[in-house]
């Protein structure tokens, strides 16, 4: 670049002639010059000036199937990286594409049909792209469960997940951290354990063991009763009889802290609305549900029943 005052070199003066049009070109007299060129400036200019590096691209228009070919879109992406300042491969995932657009990749992206991060992976295959890390993922790429499965076991790889049952330890704010917000925001509505569910569907999945169940999930009798099965099965539980013993420590240690607390925090309401067949005695239970009888509140004595004598004599002897 020339400093104030001084002559324009000769490629500042070359590189002027991007702002220029066809018509502007033939008007000045030119025809004659690129008539032989077909008419292409372009061509014109880069037959008369070889040794000037030009960008087709910052042109009114490129050359006739110029965007065609595979070098020209990596020789524009490298000129583009450059001119945005971006010094890694990693820098191309926050490239808005509002940005690109500006500078002439519109043409590029119509031309091909393909996104920006279709176009870098095509054109720098030697990188691990990671595409849910761009600002915009290609249209439908979230519709397949391949790209769904895919994204999910390389989120696992990053969190150091080496079996499906280590998943109930991470939470979404983690997989978020890593570039899987889009995918468990966008597509599951934030949560961790539809996006999962869907990833890998032949696996048994326990919902209640993640940070936080699907919108919804406990309010499904069936989801409750399955809890229940499961939790009795964890505290080894073979009868009716034993619920009585378990305290609701035992059940939020379980991850039922959501579902107790629907029941008003009781685990005989919660019994009673899973396994309605069973005749509960609800004052057995450790605590129990307002109004029942409790070890701390005996029963009124239904005072129209006689008394056996036998029986009372026996008590206070």
């Amino acid at each position: 670049m020339s400093v104030p005052g001084s002559n324009p070199s000769q490629s500042e003066l070359l590189s002027l002639l991007y702002k220029s049009t066809f018509q502007q070109v033939t008007s000045k007299g030119a025809r004659k010059i690129i008539l032989p060129y077909g008419d292409s400036v372009i061509e014109a200019l880069k037959d008369l000036f070889p040794e000037h590096s030009w960008k087709e691209w910052l042109f009114d228009k490129a050359p006739q199937k110029f965007w065609q070919s595979a070098a020209n879109q990596k020789r524009f992406l490298e000129w583009l990286g450059n001119d945005l300042g971006i010094k890694s491969f990693e820098e191309w995932y926050d490239v808005s594409l509002n940005v690109i657009k500006k500078k002439g990749a519109a043409r590029l992206l119509s031309t091909t049909e393909k996104s920006l991060p279709e176009l870098l992976m095509a054109l720098f295959p030697e990188h691990d792209w990671k595409i849910w890390k761009f600002r915009q993922v290609p249209q439908g790429f979230w519709s397949t469960a391949e790209n769904r499965r895919g994204a999910m076991e390389k989120f696992g790889v990053e969190l150091g997940v080496t079996k499906l049952e280590d998943w109930y330890s991470v939470t979404s704010e983690r997989v978020a951290s890593i570039g899987g917000l889009k995918l468990v925001r966008n597509v599951y509505g934030g949560s961790l354990c539809l996006a999962l569910q869907h990833a890998y569907p032949d696996h048994e999945w326990l919902e209640w063991r993640f940070e936080k169940a699907p919108k919804g999930f406990w309010d499904s009798l069936e989801n409750q009763t399955k809890y229940v099965d499961w939790l009795g099965k964890q505290l080894g539980i073979s009868s009716p009889e034993q619920w009585y013993s378990v305290t609701t420590s035992q059940v939020v240690e379980r991850h039922g802290s959501t579902l107790l607390n629907m029941h008003s925090n009781q685990l005989g309401n919660l019994l009673k609305f899973v396994y309605p067949g069973e005749k509960w005695e609800t004052w057995k239970f450790p605590r129990s549900p307002a109004g029942e009888w409790s070890p701390r509140r005996r029963p009124k004595r239904d005072m129209s029943t006689p008394v056996d004598l036998t029986e009372a004599n026996s008590i206070t002897s």
